[in-house]
């Protein structure tokens, strides 16, 4: 069972990481200029990764295959 949870979590993971440096990579090419690589690029990361710790609490259910302790 384990590693079906593992199988199932692993296109779910790759999804989150293309959308997160996606959007950190948009955040560099608006904001890099003015405020830097390093800030612009948590700037972009930042509303992402808060939008993955809401959905896990606001949906626990979608994790019950281990892509969180929620």
């Amino acid at each position: 069972m384990r590693l079906l949870r593992f199988v199932i979590a692993l296109p779910v993971i790759a999804l989150m990481i293309v959308f997160a440096k996606a959007a950190q990579f948009a955040a560099v090419d608006a904001f890099g200029a003015d405020l830097g690589f390093g800030l612009a690029s948590m700037l972009g990361g930042g509303p992402v990764l808060a939008f993955y710790y809401w959905a896990a609490k606001r949906y626990p259910k979608l994790n019950t295959y281990g892509l969180s302790r929620g």
